[in-house]
């Protein structure tokens, strides 16, 4: 979950694609104990965000980052930490009722090897065609995406996995926010991006001739901390003083 996500090189000035790139090598694991990185940089730096922002109306809590499972996580032998089989034979000991229930992934449940063999091929098959209709096809396949989002439709009595769609989201309902915004950071003449390209993807992501999910979010996402944390409360007084 906590990895970079590439965006057009065209979207950045250069000095701040020099700047990213720079960050995004920093933030990968480089060699360090995947239990380090997971309970004390991803947890905190990338998972932090939903919880809080939720806080008003969800108590949450966190057994899984206890003390006593963290250090017993430093224990485990070799691949026992990342091996499913591990996790559902600990699960099928100690509640076997909860292990008659397949996952989303078609793991689990009551069933003979062709009939759990079927299940988890068609799970992660729908697991998957959700997914790419979520992002999106590679760029250079985007005049697909139409016919994946219809191909998706006939999947939806699985279940969808991804809720967030962002994608088309920016594409019907919020193409005319998209607009404003991607025209408001034209307007702003902010340093860091490159205007015309900004208009450019914005128009070609709302065709649906290319996909540029990731750098409009990138864009609206800090157009809005800019606009929020920085010009608004730079005009509120009682801010200043």
């Amino acid at each position: 979950m906590f990895k970079p996500l590439p965006v057009a090189q065209q979207l950045l000035n250069p000095d701040l694609a020099k700047a990213v790139a720079a960050c995004a090598s920093q933030w990968s694991r480089n060699g360090e104990n995947p239990i380090t990185f997971a309970a004390f940089r991803e947890i905190p730096e990338k998972r932090f965000a939903t919880p809080a922002a939720s806080r008003s109306q969800t108590s949450f809590q966190t057994p899984y980052l206890d003390n006593e499972i963290v250090a017993l996580a430093y224990q485990a032998p070799g691949a026992v930490p990342t091996s499913v089989d591990f996790t559902l034979s600990l699960i099928k000991a100690n509640n076997p009722s909860l292990s008659k229930i397949p996952t989303d992934m078609g793991g689990m449940g009551e069933a003979n090897w062709l009939a759990a063999t079927s299940r988890r091929i068609f799970s992660k098959t729908v697991c998957k065609v959700d997914y790419l209709r979520n992002e999106g096809l590679p760029r250079r396949l985007s005049r697909f995406n139409s016919l994946l989002t219809k191909l998706s439709s006939a999947f939806r009595i699985a279940g969808l996995h991804k809720y967030l769609h962002y994608r088309i989201w920016f594409q019907q309902e919020l193409a005319d926010y998209v607009d404003r915004v991607t025209k408001d950071v034209q307007l702003q003449h902010q340093s860091f991006w490159d205007s015309r390209f900004v208009e450019q993807m914005a128009s070609e992501h709302a065709t649906g001739r290319k996909n540029f999910v990731r750098e409009i979010d990138a864009v609206v996402t800090l157009e809005a901390v800019e606009r929020l944390l920085f010009r608004d409360l730079g005009r509120d007084p009682s801010w200043q003083g």
